[in-house]
């Protein structure tokens, strides 16, 4: 058995980024893990409540702060140990 991939996904309050992380949580391998970036986090609180912590993380990332991106990186490998395979 393969390990899950884990989904990185940027501008997930809406459009392309919102239906991505729909997608790959509804869609694809049900193993599979989304990290989901977001300047405000509370707009996925609907996402938050369905997923468990270990198939759904939510972070606060705003992309223009290089801080805020390193930090989303280290929660990550932290959760899940790595990013993708």
């Amino acid at each position: 058995m393969s390990s899950p991939k884990v989904w990185f996904i940027t501008g997930t309050s809406s459009g392309f980024g919102r239906l991505m992380t729909e997608y790959a949580l509804d869609t694809l391998d049900k193993g599979d893990i989304v990290v989901a970036t977001l300047r405000k986090p509370q707009v996925l609180s609907d996402l938050a409540a369905r997923y468990p912590a270990d198939k759904l993380l939510v972070l606060k990332v705003d992309v223009t702060k290089q801080e805020d991106i390193d930090e989303a990186f280290t929660r990550t490998r932290s959760a899940f140990g790595r990013l993708a395979l």
